[in-house]
């Protein structure tokens, strides 16, 4: 099936599980997929509970994987339900406290899954939530600083979760904020330098924590696409500039190779879809363009195998969903 806003998650056994999204009629959709990467087959899996796009997914410890929140045709949603990987079936789980569409979810040290902000009935959510396994239940996390959706979620070494950007109240935000789960609460960090939403972020071997494009604010105050990098160092608590893309780059997607440089597909540089693809090395800190996608792609997502190859699956172009995968192997 065609879909964007989709989730890709990376199972226990080497699966890939696509979940949800919207089709090319702009429905949400139930119909799940997995992709095994021992033979690069593809296969129908169960539906889920609920059609939705623009939900979170996250693997849990003991391999099942929790869906939760997004949108169904008409409105945000607050149900959530957790695919099991042994037996291939859906089942619902208790309601989260909020209705959230675009929020942040991220696997805590302890097991537990917290969800942050996203936009909610009518507003964006101010609190976050944590959903616990062993009993199943959602407990409330507390308020979070900013209102956003669609921020990046990063956990650091230290089992704290960094949020970072989003769509806020404001426009794009540049404010920063960790959740300490050992005692339940928010504290503000270094704001970034540039406010961003549509970015990406990941959590580099030295421990650092590397964000990159996203739609902002240029320095006289227009909406762009930044092509900029930025990196934060939890020792410090600073953020620092590095440097620039090839392209400018929002709503692409990001995975982290074997060797620990970071690969960058497609998005939108306000132009036109991306079918461009980069690299990057924190060894020498530069960008590498690595050629170009068979297609171009936007609201598409990218999934570390673990043989070292990463699957880019659908997306948006040119005024039609994609139901096309694409691997990249960093071996050839």
């Amino acid at each position: 099936m065609a879909r964007e806003e989709h989730t890709s998650t990376l199972l226990g056994d080497g699966r890939v599980l696509i979940t949800g999204g919207r089709d090319r009629f702009g429905d949400a959709v139930a119909q799940t997929e997995l992709f095994d990467s021992a033979t690069d087959s593809l296969m129908l899996a169960g539906d889920m509970v609920v059609a939705r796009a623009g939900h979170t997914a996250t693997l849990l410890k003991d391999g099942r994987v929790l869906v939760a929140g997004g949108a169904d045709d008409v409105k945000v949603i607050g149900s959530a339900e957790i695919f099991d990987p042994v037996t291939d079936t859906w089942t619902a789980i208790p309601e989260m406290i909020e209705l959230r569409f675009g929020q942040g979810a991220i696997l805590l040290d302890d097991g537990r899954v917290l969800m942050i902000g996203g936009s909610g009935r009518s507003s964006l959510v101010p609190n976050s939530e944590i959903y616990d396994p062993e009993t199943n239940s959602w407990e409330f996390a507390g308020n979070i600083d900013q209102r956003r959706a669609f921020p990046a979620v990063t956990l650091l070494p230290d089992g704290r979760a960094l949020v970072a950007g989003g769509s806020g109240d404001a426009g794009y935000q540049v404010s920063v904020e960790v959740f300490n789960p050992a005692d339940g609460t928010w504290a503000q960090a270094e704001r970034m330098i540039a406010g961003r939403s549509g970015h990406t972020a990941t959590l580099l071997r030295d421990n650092k924590i590397f964000v990159v494009g996203g739609v902002g604010l240029s320095s006289d105050g227009n909406v762009e696409t930044h092509i900029s990098t930025e990196l934060f160092d939890d020792e410090t608590g600073m953020w620092r500039q590095l440097a620039d893309m090839n392209n400018r780059r929002s709503g692409h997607a990001m995975a982290v190779l074997p060797d620990g440089r970071i690969l960058v597909v497609g998005g939108t540089d306000d132009l036109a879809f991306l079918s461009s693809a980069e690299i990057y090395d924190p060894q020498n800190g530069e960008w590498t363009f690595i050629g170009e996608m068979a297609q171009p792609r936007l609201s598409h997502r990218a999934t570390a195998l673990p043989d070292g190859r990463v699957l880019v699956s659908g997306g948006f172009t040119g005024g039609d969903t994609i139901a096309t995968l694409e691997i990249y192997d960093p071996g050839r």
